[in-house]
């Protein structure tokens, strides 16, 4: 396929990938890969937990409402990462009955195939009742009942690591069929449309 430049839009729009569109000249906006996304919700999930880690690992009282607040976000993320690999799109996991709603976020994953221990269930559970009125965020006065942060961290671990896997695969494979399907438009930036 020929190279395109971004001042030669005429002959671009034969070749865009399915569902890009020149938005301006020199920019063409596109949906993201669902792989690609996964990714990225997987690595900032571990961002947060590896923030976890590192919090608990200075003191394990210090900031706990943050080491909640972490923790339950990056099952959220988590989840959704399995779900965008699994086919969800972003409107999907935007839906008000699931987008921050870690038992029905669980029970999509669960129903796509992935195997939640009965702890990790039981601990998306506590998590999204403690925060269901973003507790975690904003003083509300009630007392904490929650196992340690550490304990939170070996219950979602063995479940990220397996999410992981499954993302990296989807990962690679979206990069390499998005660098292909993309490849002439060298020049032009790229935005995702969703």
């Amino acid at each position: 396929m020929t190279e395109i430049q971004p001042d030669n839009l005429a002959d671009c729009e034969h070749g865009l990938p399915e569902g890009a569109s020149i938005v301006e000249p020199g920019l063409v906006e596109m949906p993201q890969p669902p792989g690609i996304f996964a990714g990225v919700l997987f690595d900032r999930a571990e961002e947060y937990l590896n923030a976890v880690q590192r919090l608990q690992n200075q003191d394990e009282k210090a900031d706990l409402y943050v080491c909640y607040f972490l923790a339950t976000h990056a099952v959220e993320l988590l989840l959704k990462a399995f779900l965008a690999v699994k086919g969800s799109t972003k409107r999907d996991l935007r839906e008000a009955k699931i987008r921050h709603n870690l038992p029905s976020l669980l029970e999509h994953a669960i129903a796509m195939g992935l195997a939640a221990p009965q702890d990790f269930s039981e601990l998306v559970n506590v998590l999204h009742n403690m925060n269901d009125r973003h507790d975690f965020r904003y003083p509300t006065g009630y007392q904490l009942h929650l196992p340690p942060p550490l304990y939170c961290l070996d219950v979602i671990r063995p479940v990220g690591e397996v999410i992981g896997k499954i993302t990296k695969v989807e990962r690679v494979e979206a990069h390499v069929e998005w660098a292909g399907a993309t490849r002439h438009l060298k020049g032009f930036k790229i935005r995702w449309s969703d």
